[in-house]
C-alpha cells in the first residue's frame, strides 16, 4: 500500500475513559449510593467466574456464545456509562483502536494523541493508547494484543525506518497505520501517514528566526528515527538566513 496524507485536526477535547457502574447500596445513615461495579460484581451476576469476565473483555473470541451474552447482558443491566463496548463485543470484534506512541507526557505525542482522539470519537470508536516508551518488545506486545482482542486496527509511532518482516502477519487481522517514518514496504493492509518533514522543519526555523535566533542546535538521540528531511529543511532554512544549526545527540547534552 502507499502513503495516506495528515488529516489530524488538533482541537476540542474528547473525554475516552471506560466507567462501570455497579448496583445501589447504602451508607451508614441509609443514603443510596452507587458503587463503581468491578469484575466480581458481573461475574457474579451473569452466574460465571470472574475469568469469564476477563476473557469476554480481552479475549471474546475464545468465550463460549452463551457464555459471551450472559456477561454482555450482565454490563448493560448494571449500567455501564457506554453500551458502545458492550456493542462492539457483540460483533466479531472490538471497535477500538490501539494508539501506539512512545510517550504521553511528551507535549508532541500528547497533542497527537489528542488529535486522533478527536477523529476517532466523531467516528464511534474507542481509543485504547498505550506509552511504548519507544521499546520494540513492547510494540510487538502490543500487536499481539491487538490480534487477540480483534481490535479495528492499530496506528503506531515507531523508530523502525522498515517494517519489520514479523508484523507482515499482523496486517492479515488488522491495518496497521505509521504515524512514523517507517517504510510499510508495499505490505496490503500497512499504511504510512505522509507528513511533509522537510516542510515542518523549514516552518519552524522561519519562526524561530522571526523572533530574532540565529544560532540552533537540534537535540535528538537518532536523527534518521525521526526524520533526516525534518533536520535538512531546519539547517537549510537557517544557514540561507545566515545563522547556525547544528546537531548533538541529546543523551551528550
Amino acid at each position: 500500500m502507499g502513503s495516506c496524507p495528515l488529516a489530524l485536526p488538533l482541537h476540542g477535547r474528547v473525554g475516552s475513559g471506560l466507567v462501570f457502574y455497579g448496583p445501589r447500596r447504602t451508607d451508614n445513615q441509609g443514603r443510596k449510593i452507587i458503587m463503581a461495579a468491578t469484575l466480581k460484581d458481573v461475574a457474579e451476576h451473569a452466574g460465571v467466574s470472574i475469568a469469564t469476565v476477563s476473557r469476554v473483555l480481552n479475549e471474546p473470541e475464545k468465550v463460549a456464545e452463551q457464555s459471551r451474552i450472559k456477561v454482555l447482558n450482565a454490563i448493560d443491566e448494571l449500567g455501564y456509562s457506554s453500551n458502545l463496548l458492550a456493542k462492539s463485543l457483540r460483533k466479531d470484534g472490538l471497535n477500538a483502536v490501539f494508539v501506539l506512541l512512545p510517550s504521553l507526557s511528551d507535549p508532541f505525542f500528547a497533542q497527537i494523541n489528542q488529535g486522533i482522539s478527536d477523529v476517532l470519537a466523531s467516528y464511534g470508536y474507542l481509543m485504547l493508547t498505550v506509552a511504548t516508551e519507544g521499546m520494540h518488545n513492547l510494540e510487538e506486545e502490543y500487536l499481539l494484543k491487538a490480534k487477540s482482542m480483534g481490535l479495528a486496527g492499530v496506528l503506531i509511532y515507531t523508530a523502525h525506518r522498515r517494517m519489520p518482516s514479523s508484523w507482515e502477519a499482523f496486517c492479515a487481522n488488522f491495518p496497521i497505520l505509521f504515524l512514523s517514518n517507517t517504510d510499510p514496504l508495499g505490505v496490503p493492509n500497512a499504511e504510512q501517514l505522509l507528513i511533509p518533514w522537510g516542510e515542518l522543519g523549514s516552518q519552524i526555523a522561519s519562526y524561530l528566526l522571526k523572533q530574532g535566533r540565529r544560532r540552533f542546535l537540534y537535540l535528538a538521540n537518532d536523527i534518521s528515527g525521526f526524520s533526516p528531511d525534518f533536520l535538512a529543511g531546519l539547517q537549510s532554512t537557517v544557514q540561507q538566513a545566515g545563522g547556525l544549526c547544528g546537531h548533538c545527540r541529546a543523551d551528550a547534552s
